[in-house]
């Protein structure tokens, strides 16, 4: 699929395969408008779920900073907007996070 420049593909054949922080990696290596334009709940919810379903966090904690790491570049703050719906994984990450 890679040779194929099927990069979406990719990535959402790794978010249906459980593999959230691959799909991740992948979706880095899309041209800049398609890692920026990703929309970051899709990649919340599949690592809230492998963590959740795993009961090991680590993976939700890696995608969420590198979410964080994209909103910095692209709007100056690593929050995300309203619009967005990810306050529950926000709120999940900050419980995940205080456990530790």
């Amino acid at each position: 699929m890679y040779r194929l420049r099927a990069k979406e593909e990719i990535v959402e054949v790794l978010l249906s395969c459980e593999e959230p922080v691959s799909a991740v990696g992948a979706a880095r290596q899309l041209d800049p408008a398609g890692w920026l334009g990703l929309a970051p709940r899709k990649l919340l919810a599949a690592a809230h779920a492998h963590a959740v379903q795993r009961a090991q966090p680590h993976a939700f904690v890696a995608v969420y900073h590198a979410l964080q790491a994209r909103n910095d570049r692209l709007r100056g703050s690593p929050h995300f907007l309203k619009g967005e719906q990810c306050e529950s994984y926000v709120e999940y990450y900050e419980k995940v996070t205080a456990e530790r």
